[in-house]
């Protein structure tokens, strides 16, 4: 038997196999998975969130534009012939900005890291 001054294996402290880790590599690994997975949801909903909030106050400033805020349609009766219909705007930024969030929560919120 040699005696070159290494620990072999099965003589080792635990936290000498295996690379030297502290602890087990599993749940090393458990630890980091979980960190990533919890940046992953911070990193995809804090847009999402910011996206929604963006989309309220742009069709609120849309749809009071068009509809006024005093009596029933008063902006949209005043000047008749110059009104636009804020929906078609609405929804071509709407719609992709919706599929957009849903895309960031979906990617954020699945169980992979």
């Amino acid at each position: 038997m040699e005696s070159d001054g290494n620990i072999r294996e099965r003589d080792a402290e635990p936290s000498q196999k295996r690379g030297g880790l502290p602890h087990p590599p599993d749940r090393a690994l458990f630890d980091d998975i979980n960190a990533v997975i919890a940046m992953k949801r911070m990193l995809a909903t804090l847009p999402a969130i910011a996206i929604w909030i963006g989309l309220f106050f742009f069709n609120a400033v849309n749809l009071w534009g068009a509809f006024g805020t005093g009596p029933p349609f008063y902006g949209r009766s005043v000047n008749m012939d110059k009104w636009v219909n804020p929906w078609p705007v609405l929804l071509l930024i709407d719609l992709p900005a919706i599929a957009i969030s849903y895309g960031l929560l979906y990617w954020g919120w699945r169980r992979r890291p």
